[in-house]
């Protein structure tokens, strides 16, 4: 009896403990959350469309003791969630700011609001709830984004602030359109980003005066790797003190040789002033840097605006990648008109609804009247899908399958009433027939696994485009993941942007019906999947997530810019670039072409494929690069029993379509890109920061060498343009 009670009682301790463990955990989590306190900081810039979201957290902590935890920040879109991304962190007494990047997010709700939900754990438990909206644009929706550096907030030089308005793109409409908003973002000068791929949150930077002169020679470097890699950069050094290494950058920007440079600094460290239009010089200094862009105001930026017009807007054409055949037009009137030379689709009256109606025609179309600047997916991004999806991937024959349940059926019947029955064991039914069913349904999976060959070694395409001297700029590696069973892969990642990329969105079978879906507002999103899950610090090191369903490809892709792992093959890109002998109208024929073919022969192989883009066409001088020609995806006609027609209404199988090497290198889907070649990079789940030729430019030809190695395709771009 004592030791029953001896024991009741050793059990009410340790419960009274227990509670109070509990008790005092609460009571310390509790406390915690009421001295510490998360809120959006002013430095958040706004989002850019189809970039990576940049979120600056100002932490207040009341406590005098360090808290060390995990700050966890989850986007929703009503009840979906669209992404998810957690990093360590270590909270201080006082005031402190974190960065969250989070990956490209896309609205589908008719007003645009999504829902920032921030938590804070430490030690396993959760210390703190913030809420908070966000807009993010749609598909019909485009958001430009200006940096524009400013020490003060609202003190710019003067004609500054009138130049930031005229580089508003959708001022230059002449029909209103409700798809673009250009929004400027004004940052301090230690505000900017330390690295270069949080740049492509921006589309054009903006430095003036003191906005440029507080810089420091470590924020200049990733700023002109961005520019290299594509982005748009201006500057207006006015008459403020600089230093040398300010100089040296501005001569590096205008290609002015060290010999002869351009921007020299005085005794008191202000550039030293020359009228430029008396030595018959430009006010305005328009230089490409890779496959970047640099304006230089070479003088007073508010005299430039007084009196040169063409020139203001010869600049702003310049920063936003205008084309060649809307230059004239735009430096006459301000103004550009988006004309089309698709021909009008005209049904005919004798048709049914859909028969006969070219869709190649139409897709214009699908942009609204008021939208005619808004994006519209390629169509042919299964062409790379179908080349990054496992070799020899088949599903289980039919004749197969048909012997299996012929096998089944006699199993379980005949065979099951005669073996048993000459046995005299009939009730044994009961344990034969799911033994049967068991055994032939392993053998079933175990066959369509055999056949579809599933491994986990991932297949790739990588697009390297070469910027200055040769050098990789910037890098897009796409892979397909494909798994024969549900499970979690992780991706490790450094210093480069994630993106998973949504087939039915670039796919010729599902391309027309996705499209017509989001014009009518429909949710295109898959929810019978999970969105990724980003664990660190995103870009610099973290690791990507993912749930994969069963036999699904998912594609996903990887960008970086200048990584000092990108070592390309030592091969002399800049000898092309002479147009004394290799010229866009020559390069494809006779000596230009042959001296072309040996040099990469002699450097990448027999085997390497080769090809120009010039006037927008591409013409290949060796190989086919059938590897990213259009075949059949899996899940879109898994046992042919369905022609290709059948897809959507209308497709015609016999019609030529664009294929994707053309579709990155040219876009040629109209909208925007009617007016403009190329867009600053993104890294998102689009591939229109790809494009980088200007079909109307008949002084730009690109060069494309592409080397197949096993599962890894490598294809080297290089643009050439007159005056480079």
């Amino acid at each position: 009896m004592v030791g029953m009670i001896w024991g009741v009682l050793n059990r009410i301790v340790v419960a009274v403990a227990v509670l109070a463990a509990v008790s005092t955990a609460t009571a310390l989590a509790q406390s915690k959350q009421a001295l510490i306190d998360v809120s959006n900081s002013s430095m958040t810039p706004p989002i850019r469309s189809d970039a990576p979201i940049t979120f600056v957290w100002r932490i207040v902590s009341q406590s005098s003791a360090v808290v060390e935890g995990e700050l966890a920040v989850t986007v929703h879109d009503g009840p979906t969630r669209l992404a998810h991304v957690s990093d360590g962190i270590v909270i201080s007494a006082g005031e402190q700011f974190v960065r969250t990047v989070l990956p490209p997010i896309e609205s589908h709700n008719v007003l645009n609001a999504l829902e920032v939900h921030v938590e804070f754990h430490s030690q396993g438990k959760k210390i703190g709830a913030w809420d908070l909206p966000v807009q993010a644009p749609g598909q019909w929706q485009r958001r430009q984004v200006i940096l524009v550096c400013d020490p003060w907030q609202g003190s710019l030089p003067p004609g500054a602030s009138e130049l930031i308005e005229q580089l508003r793109i959708e001022k230059w409409n002449a029909v209103p359109d409700a798809t673009i908003t250009t929004i400027p973002a004004r940052i301090r000068p230690e505000e900017l980003p330390a690295d270069s791929l949080l740049y492509c949150g921006f589309d054009v930077v903006f430095l003036a005066h003191e906005g440029f002169a507080e810089l420091k020679e470590s924020q200049l470097r990733p700023l002109f790797d961005w520019v290299e890699a594509g982005g748009s950069l201006f500057l207006a050094p006015g008459n403020v003190i600089l230093k040398d290494y300010h100089a040296v950058f501005l001569n590096q920007a205008a290609h002015a040789h060290a010999d002869s440079p351009l921007f020299v600094l005085d005794g008191s460290g202000r550039l030293i002033t020359r009228d430029a239009e008396a030595e018959g010089g430009a006010p305005v200094v328009l230089k490409r840097h890779g496959l970047g862009r640099v304006a230089i105001v070479n003088g007073k930026l508010d005299q430039l605006l007084k009196g040169h017009e063409a020139d203001v807007r010869g600049t702003l054409a310049w920063l936003w990648k205008m084309r060649r055949d809307r230059l004239d037009e735009f430096r006459d009137s301000g103004k550009f008109l988006i004309k089309s030379d698709i021909p009008e689709d005209q049904k005919d009256p004798n048709e049914n609804q859909w028969g006969g109606r070219n869709f190649n025609v139409t897709y214009a179309g699908l942009r609204p009247k008021d939208m005619q600047l808004a994006t519209l997916p390629l169509q042919s991004g299964d062409q790379l899908v179908t080349r990054l999806m496992p070799e020899g991937l088949k599903v289980v024959p039919l004749p197969l399958i048909g012997l299996i349940l012929v096998s089944y059926v006699l199993l379980i019947g005949p065979a099951d009433w005669m073996v048993l029955g000459a046995i005299r064991r009939r009730k044994w039914t009961w344990f034969t027939f799911p033994a049967v069913t068991i055994a032939l349904t392993l053998l079933t999976v175990w066959l369509a696994e055999w056949y579809m060959h599933i491994a986990d070694n991932r297949r790739a395409v990588t697009f390297h485009d070469l910027g200055t001297g040769g050098k990789i700029a910037r890098r897009n590696r796409f892979e397909v993941l494909f798994q024969g069973s549900e499970r979690r892969v992780t991706t490790d990642l450094n210093r480069e942007f994630f993106s998973d990329m949504s087939l039915r969105r670039f796919s010729n079978a599902m391309w027309m019906t996705n499209q017509q879906s989001q014009l009518q507002g429909v949710d295109q999103r898959r929810h019978d999947a999970d969105v990724p899950t980003y664990l660190g610090r995103v870009p610099s090191r973290y690791k990507v997530s993912q749930f994969l369903s069963q036999w699904t490809p998912q594609l996903n892709r990887r960008f970086s810019i200048a990584r000092s792992d990108d070592n390309p093959p030592q091969f002399d890109w800049n000898k092309f670039a002479n147009a004394l002998v290799y010229r866009p109208e020559t390069i494809g024929a006779g000596a230009p072409r042959e001296a072309l073919l040996a040099d990469v022969k002699q450097v990448f192989g027999e085997g390497a494929h080769v090809a120009i883009f010039v006037g927008g066409k591409r013409t290949t001088l060796m190989g086919n690069f059938g590897f990213l020609q259009g075949g059949q995806v899996y899940g879109a006609d898994t046992y042919n029993q369905y022609p290709q027609q059948a897809y959507y209404p209308g497709y015609n199988p016999n019609q030529k379509r664009t294929e994707f090497l053309d579709d990155v290198s040219v876009n040629g889907l109209g909208g925007l890109f009617a007016v403009v070649s190329q867009s600053s990079p993104t890294g998102g789940k689009d591939f229109e920061d790809m494009a980088v030729v200007d079909p109307s430019d008949p002084d730009q030809w690109l060069l494309v060498v592409a080397v197949e190695r096993g599962g890894e395709v490598d294809l080297y771009r290089k643009l050439y343009a007159k005056g480079d």
